[in-house]
């Protein structure tokens, strides 16, 4: 029986070995949806620039590139033990790369910038999600928190008023705390 490396679960035998396998199955969703959902973006981003004859659209492959590579990192080596120690980091990369994409996408500004700003706190909920079911507390605290933060940057520079920005807080707050009940 392989040690807990990811979060240490109080049950012991058979419930523990259950939980340690459901997070290890968490990860590699994670990981799945990480390595495909940075493609797909590429690819949006690559044909957008391309058929548009927009240099602005060039400047998200650079990040996509970056974020892929990651992606594929992960995925590659899931399941081993460094990356399981390591794994805690990875929704804090993902709210930074998200964050680095849609601020891009704000300056390129050919969706608008309240609609990128207002519907980007859906995409912050993703990694709050995986924070909350696979890791311990302080990793969702410390997501969230990122989130927020990154979500409230976004929201300002789009000129977005108080109400959206507290109902925003509250979306990710309420992902948070789900995500925690359903592991717990």
């Amino acid at each position: 029986m392989q040690p807990d490396t990811i979060m240490p679960v109080p049950a012991t035998g058979v419930f523990g070995e259950a939980a340690n396998s459901q997070r290890r199955r968490i990860l590699a969703a994670a990981a799945s949806l990480r390595l495909y959902g940075s493609l797909l973006f590429l690819a949006v981003s690559a044909v957008m620039w391309k058929l548009s004859d927009d240099a602005e659209w060039g400047r998200q492959v650079p990040i996509l590139i970056a974020y892929g590579t990651l992606a594929a990192i992960t995925f590659a080596t899931q399941g081993r033990t460094v990356m399981l120690r390591l794994a805690w980091v990875q929704p804090v990369l993902d709210v930074g790369f998200i964050y680095a994409v849609l601020r891009t996408a704000l300056l390129i500004g050919t969706m608008g910038d309240q609609t990128i700003a207002g519907l980007s706190v859906g995409v912050f909920v993703l990694p709050i999600a995986v924070g909350g079911l696979a890791f311990r507390t302080r990793c969702l605290v410390l997501v969230t928190l990122l989130a927020t933060a990154c979500e409230l940057s976004l929201m300002r520079q789009a000129d977005l008023g108080t109400l959206p920005m507290l109902t925003a807080v509250a979306m990710l707050l309420l992902a948070a705390a789900s995500s925690k009940l359903a592991r717990e």
